[in-house]
């Protein structure tokens, strides 16, 4: 339901098109969007691999800064 949402304007259609896919999902309806809109996977709990590497290396060197290099 959540991927239907976007940052546009159109609020009306957004609403729209996101209650429609609800109520054919309630209803056990098929139709091409739905069946796209299931087949998008869940999100991540961890960010991809390169995101993750910074992300630990900055809060490595913060906790080497922090401790005055004892680490």
């Amino acid at each position: 339901m959540f991927a239907v949402l976007t940052n546009d304007v159109s609020c009306l259609t957004r609403g729209e098109t996101t209650g429609t896919l609800l109520a054919e999902y309630m209803e056990d309806h098929t139709s091409e969007l739905l069946s796209l809109q299931l087949s998008i996977p869940a999100g991540q709990r961890l960010p991809p691999r390169p995101f993750l590497d910074v992300g630990f290396l900055y809060k490595q060197g913060r906790m080497k800064l922090i401790s005055g290099g004892e680490l």
